[in-house]
């Protein structure tokens, strides 16, 4: 009688352990993020560095497709190269006017879109395969002088 107590009390304990609360489990984030840097003249105002952040959702609400292998790859691949395309885009831009980010900012956001739909092809995905993503972070830094 005392065995099947301790035993069952054992389990219990194994069972509702917290040393034992990820064994098992793979936590998969909902998305993926990146950042990037890059010089930027002003006008009048000299250079910066303009700092970009996105976030891509990799699992839409709508999941009718998006439960395949081949979109979260195509999300991975997205989330990876997004970079080059935005450094690219930043470092082609001429000498900006403050006001005129918001502008480099949507030629971002379209050339984002244009890859996302070259990637898609690749993937063997819908055109019409929804991609989500966000910028959180958009905001210029004074470069620091080592003298």
């Amino acid at each position: 009688m005392a065995r099947i107590f301790f035993t069952a009390v054992l389990i219990f304990v194994l069972l509702v352990s917290n040393a034992f609360a990820g064994l098992g489990s793979f936590y998969f984030e909902p998305q993926s993020r990146g950042s990037i840097a890059a010089p930027i003249q002003i006008k009048g105002q000299g250079m910066y560095n303009l700092v970009v952040s996105v976030h891509f959702l990799r699992e839409p609400y709508n999941d009718k497709v998006y439960k395949s292998d081949a979109y979260k790859k195509f999300i991975d691949r997205l989330s990876v190269e997004w970079s080059r395309v935005a450094l690219q885009t930043i470092l082609e831009a001429k000498e900006q006017d403050i006001r005129d980010l918001t502008v480099l900012k949507s030629d971002i956001e379209k050339k984002i879109y244009q890859l996302s739909d070259e990637l898609k092809s690749k993937y063997s995905l819908e055109k019409s395969t929804e991609v989500i993503f966000s910028f959180s972070n958009f905001f210029l830094l004074t470069p620091k002088d080592n003298n």
